[in-house]
């Protein structure tokens, strides 16, 4: 169950345009650290239209592993069909 504030992670990047993972990390510390209650990943704040699958999992995996279980993720699968939908959860591990 969600309560409580939670907070939309923005998608960080690097000046080449690839993401910035220990960005990325640095903020889901900052979050823990100030008290929210649920993280949200590739939210509709989120850069998500614009990055390949492989990319969208790798930023999913990283804040789940800097989480570590403290706190529920939401993450926003933003697709344009139903079949996309249905194959991203089949080949996914969450």
């Amino acid at each position: 169950k969600f309560k409580g504030i939670g907070v939309a992670l923005v998608t960080t990047f690097k000046s080449d345009k690839s993401v910035d993972f220990d960005a990325l990390r640095k903020l889901g510390r900052l979050q823990l650290a100030g008290g929210t209650d649920f993280l949200v990943v590739m939210g509709t704040t989120a850069e998500s239209p614009t990055l390949s699958s492989e990319e969208k999992e790798a930023i999913l995996e990283t804040v789940l592993d800097e989480n570590a279980g403290q706190l529920p993720v939401v993450f926003g699968v933003i697709v344009e069909n139903e079949v996309t939908i249905f194959f991203h959860f089949l080949n996914s591990n969450h």
